[in-house]
């Protein structure tokens, strides 16, 4: 004779199965925004980081120049990294940081300083 087997026995309901994607569903939007959060600030440092280098690199030329600041902060290029200078921000590696020659200040549109 056949056992009978209750409804519970022939595994998970439509509901629980859907309770259970509901959960991880819930934890992987979590995981994303966490995730988000540190990459922009991340980027952000790099580029505060950038700026900062490309700082020290206009101060060193402005003293091996006799106090004159650089016309373009190209002309500063072999005092960022040795030549191989970042002089872009690290969330859009295509723009350029903002130079004023009249400060020898460096900026970034996406990150100013705060």
């Amino acid at each position: 004779m056949r056992a009978r087997h209750s409804r519970h026995d022939a595994g998970f309901t439509l509901t629980e199965l859907m309770i259970v994607v509901l959960i991880l569903a819930i934890l992987v939007s979590i995981a994303f925004a966490t995730y988000n959060v540190a990459d922009a600030r991340a980027r952000r440092a790099a580029c505060l980081s950038n700026q900062r280098i490309c700082e020290d690199a206009v101060l060193t030329y402005q003293l091996e120049h006799d106090g004159d600041l650089p016309a373009a902060l190209a002309d500063a290029d072999p005092y960022i990294h040795g030549g191989g200078g970042h002089r872009f921000c690290a969330e859009d590696d295509t723009l350029d940081f903002v130079y004023d020659a009249a400060t020898g200040h460096v900026s970034c549109t996406n990150h100013p300083r705060p």
